[in-house]
């Protein structure tokens, strides 16, 4: 096959587009899932609720629930940790206004164990992650 100069500029754009343009499996692939970190403390309260005597059951990474609890006496931006249907107390007054306004819109979040320490005092026995799923 002989090169010539008009085989090289009819190559030219082929190249860019081989070169640039994603290929139809990344076209149609689909985004990966992503999670953004929010905030990771200690439970509050914990050591009031069921949470102590289930701290040897614990594991990192393990998924709990939250749940807004706006008619709270003490507190309207309260947000109640569960694992299961057991309560296993709050997220801090300190980091709980963004979370209770963010479960209010029905935004996704994720609760899960960073670390479990059953022989620490009650109150740092488990710290949790929230992310923005």
């Amino acid at each position: 096959m002989r090169i010539t100069r008009r085989t090289v500029l009819k190559s030219i754009p082929a190249f860019f587009a081989t070169a640039f343009l994603p290929d139809r499996k990344t076209l149609l692939a689909k985004p990966e899932k992503r999670e953004l970190l929010l905030n990771k403390f200690f439970i509050a309260g914990f050591q009031f609720y069921d949470g102590p005597g289930l701290a040897g059951r614990f594991h990192t990474g393990m998924p709990l629930s939250l749940r807004a609890e706006p008619d709270n006496a003490y507190d309207p931006f309260a947000v109640e940790i569960l694992h299961g249907r057991t309560k296993l107390g709050y997220v801090p007054r300190t980091d709980n206004k963004h979370i209770s306004r963010l479960i209010e819109q029905g935004a996704g979040l994720a609760c899960r164990i960073a670390e479990v320490d059953p022989e620490e005092r009650a109150w740092r026995m488990v710290r949790v992650e929230v992310f923005l799923a």
